[in-house]
């Protein structure tokens, strides 16, 4: 849920004439410029969801669970659960390309987003730092200021019931430009908490190089399972007019 679905929530009517966005014909020789405009003003609606059509808020992308498996010099496996992603639906689109044929699908997308939050529950067993054991469970916050951001989704077009859609079978995405980078770290363990909120800043560059990816596979992920519910409802003449 998120950058990546608005290109198919721009079409996801069922005609022309009840979209309330700008509408964005294959044939228009500035197609990706209108494209990109209409995903921008669609980005913010997306905010709260659209119930109508199945379609859930963005605000915020709902995550699973994961794990970032330790080096030094935080050598010890880190799990976090049940993250919450917030302020997607103010991402910028700068720039994209759509490849679409009667077989192949592609979408890629460069955007910039001011600020990101990131809160989940967290544990760290065996959190041997600097010697002294600071092992705890609770709950904390990474904040990503002043970012680019890189959105792929990769497919085909098939056949279902007579009607050509939309399958995406990979996705990715990366934060390709992180200005700023903060954490809160709370648990009932305070002293630990507040020793492990000052190591993770001391190692910031260490922490956006191994944690900041089990993110970034997590929205992809997302991307594409709302992609395809909107692809397997809306065939492409639909989504994507000539």
């Amino acid at each position: 849920m998120g950058i990546a679905i608005v290109i198919a929530f721009v079409f996801s009517f069922t005609s022309a004439s009840s979209v309330p966005f700008q509408v964005c014909k294959r044939s228009d020789a500035n197609f990706n410029n209108c494209l990109k405009d209409a995903i921008n003003g669609a980005l913010q609606l997306l905010e709260n969801g659209l119930p109508r059509y199945g379609i859930e808020s963005i605000q915020p992308i709902k995550m699973g669970s994961w794990e970032a498996p330790g080096s030094p010099p935080l050598a010890f496996t880190q799990q976090f659960q049940n993250a919450r992603v917030y302020n997607f639906p103010f991402s910028t689109i700068e720039n994209l390309t759509l490849h679409l044929d009667e077989r192949n699908f592609s979408l890629e997308m460069f955007g910039h987003n001011q600020a990101i939050v990131a809160r989940m529950s967290y544990k760290f067993d065996n959190a041997i730092v600097d010697g002294d054991d600071l092992s705890s469970q609770g709950f904390l916050s990474y904040s990503y200021w002043d970012i680019d951001l890189w959105v792929q989704l990769v497919g085909s077009v098939i056949e279902s019931e007579g009607t050509k859609i939309i399958n995406i079978t990979d996705s990715d995405m990366t934060l390709t430009r992180i200005k700023d980078f903060g954490v809160e770290i709370l648990s009932n363990e305070t002293e630990r908490a507040k020793r492990l909120t000052k190591f993770v800043v001391d190692n910031t560059e260490y922490v956006l190089e191994t944690d900041k990816r089990g993110y970034e596979i997590g929205y992809a992920n997302s991307f594409k399972t709302i992609a395809n519910q909107i692809f397997q409802r809306f065939g492409v003449d639909v989504l994507f007019p000539q």
